[in-house]
């Protein structure tokens, strides 16, 4: 993915969702578990993953980001 230098496109929603781990068990079955301490960080719009953090990981929109960002620089 290249570099996104335009405003609107860095506005997507984000959520934090379930990440699982699938494993062969000793019967030879594929097992999916839950990897309790994780969460993913998705792009609501396109389904990518951006990243995996602890579950107690606080989310916030890019909105949001922003905003602080302009605070920051008064």
């Amino acid at each position: 993915m290249g570099r996104i230098t335009e405003f609107d496109k860095i506005m997507f929603p984000v959520e934090l969702r379930s990440v699982y781990s699938e494993y062969v068990n000793s019967k030879g079955e594929n097992t999916r578990i839950s990897v309790k301490n994780s969460k993913a960080v998705v792009n609501t719009e396109s389904g990518y993953v951006l990243g995996v953090v602890n579950k107690d990981y606080r989310l916030i929109t890019n909105q949001q980001a922003y905003d602080l960002g302009k605070k920051c620089c008064v």
